[in-house]
């Protein structure tokens, strides 16, 4: 019945004091425990929800093949969760993205298992063109092994849009 009521301690007669106070600071240390960790586990709700509702998440396993994808990166890529999780990640890649981007991106994130921040040309699943400023970082455990990554993209398309024109316009000016 003791189990089935989850009791953690117990105490002897007759009291003795060191014991009790012992006891009693095990009890006092495992709410202080728990109240810290509901407390860090809402304020990781509340930023997650901030982040979900303002970039594209991606996580994938350490071969690039998806395991998450919020809802923003569905939207923006046009794809469902379904379609999405245990894919490769090339699946929204633009065909004219140099490999070169690629090439340091891996190696950066793999490699030197550091962030690597960068503008990227991807594709819907219609075939529309978007761009994205994504920072994608390794997640490490305890002995710096790479257990994932995740990526954080915000879509730019408007502004890569704008600044292409500013292109077109001063190139066509100088002819």
């Amino acid at each position: 019945k003791a189990i089935q009521l989850k009791i953690a301690a117990y105490l002897l007669k007759p009291l003795n004091k060191e014991s009790f106070l012992n006891t009693l600071s095990t009890i006092v240390q495992k709410i202080h425990t728990q109240k810290e960790f509901n407390h860090n586990l809402n304020m990781l709700h509340q930023y997650q929800d901030l982040t979900d509702s303002n970039v594209a998440v991606s996580k994938t396993d350490t071969k690039g093949i998806i395991t998450y994808v919020n809802q923003s990166f569905c939207q923006l890529s046009g794809y469902s969760k379904e379609e999405l999780i245990g894919e490769n990640h090339n699946v929204v890649r633009h065909k004219e993205t140099d490999a070169s981007v690629y090439s340091d991106l891996w190696y950066r994130i793999k490699n030197e298992k550091k962030q690597w921040n960068g503008i990227v040309k991807n594709q819907t699943k219609d075939g529309r063109i978007y761009y994205t400023d994504m920072s994608i970082k390794p997640i490490l455990d305890e002995n710096r092994n790479i257990i994932e990554y995740i990526s954080l993209k915000k879509e730019i398309t408007s502004i890569m849009s704008s600044k292409r024109q500013l292109h077109d316009f001063v190139g066509a000016s100088k002819e």
